[in-house]
Parts: C-alpha cells; structure tokens; sequence
C-alpha cells in the first residue's frame, strides 16, 4: 500500500491522509484486504452469493493530535448527512491505491494515548461491497472532426483494446466477468443510440450543441443527466431506454460483457468512454 486516503462526502475538497507517518499512519489493512462474500446455501448446492455493506477495522498511529481532531471532525460530518435524509449520498470514498469505495467512519477507538500521541483502531463501514477502478477513457470523435475516421486514443498495454473503422469497433474485455462503465456523449445529438455486444444504449433526447449527456451505470450510481451550454443540469432517465431490464438488449445501464464485443454508432456524435474495474479487494499487486 502506497496511498490510502479518506474523501469527504460533504465536502469532496477535504481529504484526510492516513497513511501519512507525521499526522495520521496506517500501516497495515488486512482486514480491509479480507474478501466479504455472504453466501447462502442449500443441500449440496450455493442459492446466493453476494457482496454486501461491512465493516472493517485498522489500526491508526497518530502522532499529530490535531490532525486526529480534523478527521474525526470530517468523519463526523458526513455521518451527520445520514439525519437530514441524504443517505449514502453523504458517504465519503476510500482510496487504496487508486482503488475506490464508498465509506463511512463510524468508530474511532483509542488503545494507546501519552505525549501527544495516539494509537486508535478505526472501524470503516464499506458500502459498496467492492473496489473500483476507473480504466484510462476511451475517445470517440465524430467524423466530422476526425476527417472522415474515429480516432481512437488506448494504450497498448490496457485490458479493453479498439480496433477498427469508423463506425464498428471492437472491445474487448479480458475480465471474466461484465463491468460497469461511464459515458459522455456530446452535442450536438439527437436521440443518440451506441450498440455494445448486441445491447442498444440509447436515449430520446436532444443534446444542444455546446451541451453534453452524462451515464453513469455504477450500482447505486445509476443517472442520466443533460447538461446545457450553460452547465444547467437536467435528470432525463425517464427518457433512457430500459427494455425490460437487464439482458433485453435494450437496457441503458447495460454492463460490458466479457470477451470481445462489437460497438457501433452513427459517427455523427462524439462520445467519452470509462470502464471501471471492480474487485472483492483492492489488489496486493499494482
């Protein structure tokens, strides 16, 4: 572990370094590193398996008391948004190495206090149930503004790998299993519609020029927002094509599968994408 930090959900610009060995230093994560699956089974057979919220404890040395009292005060106040009714929206988010969680502080025990230091073990309540990862972006440039072919902008080295022209492209996803993404489509567009492995991704709306859609189809994340030239933000999932739910071909939140897929679009949009990885535990290689 090189970097592990703690985000606040109330205010995203205070961030409490825990793995900083003059304020507040984590050296170990074992627990956080210990895999959550609740598995529920029957006669000789699994019925369910699922990653659900857990905690987790640490053990913080803590030589600079101040900077103790400036993070319990940030823990503090995101756990103050669960009373005025926001929920998980007040979480904060764990970062491990660039591996992220949404999180929230509910205990911080000391074990040890003298001279100005502080030995506390910190019990962290992870509420996603996995660890993401956000893949470098995927650009997709109209062919207007590409002379007549879509750029494409991947490294060689990266998981998901492009190839192709200008309209069908191949993506490819070396995990075993589907995962989640992130998109940004900009205007001018109407009604812009992406195929991915056989899955439509479209939307009944008209993208201003200047003005972009944002999708997100992260568990417990999920949106689609349209934002004008002028930054004003509108919730447009009722305009989003849903299908029936996953699996219908027609689902706006649908994941990526794994292995290779076609994608395709009608070049006459660009459009942003980000796969995110997801883990039981964030990686003891990185």
């Amino acid at each position: 572990m090189r970097t592990f930090t703690y985000t606040s959900g109330v205010d995203p610009t205070t961030t409490v370094d825990l793995a900083d060995p003059e304020s507040i230093m984590i050296g170990q994560i074992r627990d956080l590193r210990t895999t959550g699956w609740n598995v529920d089974t029957d006669y000789r057979t699994v019925t369910s398996a699922i990653r659900e919220a857990r905690e987790a404890e640490a053990t913080a040395n803590c030589p600079s008391l101040e900077a103790l009292d400036r993070a319990v005060m940030v823990f503090d106040a995101d756990l103050a948004g669960l009373d005025n009714g926001q929920g998980r929206r007040t979480a904060g988010t764990l970062t491990v190495d660039g591996w992220t969680q949404k999180c929230l502080v509910p205990r911080v025990k000391p074990s040890i206090t003298f001279h100005g230091f502080a030995q506390c073990d910190i019990t962290f309540l992870l509420l996603d149930g996995v660890w993401r990862h956000d893949m470098d972006t995927l650009h997709y440039w109209p062919a207007s503004t590409s002379g007549g072919a879509a750029d494409l902008d991947l490294p060689t080295d990266m998981p998901f790998d492009l190839a192709g022209g200008a309209k069908i492209d191949t993506l490819v996803n070396t995990s075993l299993l589907p995962r989640p993404w992130r998109m940004t489509i900009f205007g001018p567009a109407t009604n812009p519609s992406i195929v991915i492995g056989g899955n439509t991704h479209q939307i009944d709306v008209t993208i201003p020029a200047g003005g972009y859609l944002l999708i997100d189809a992260i568990d417990n994340e999920k949106q689609v927002l349209l934002v004008d030239q002028n930054g004003n933000r509108a919730n447009v999932l009722d305009k989003a094509r849903r299908g029936t739910g996953q699996g219908s071909g027609e689902y706006i939140f649908e994941r990526i599968p794994a292995g290779t897929s076609a994608l395709s679009w009608s070049n006459s949009f660009g459009f942003d994408l980000t796969v995110v990885e997801e883990r039981s535990v964030p990686p003891w290689s990185n």
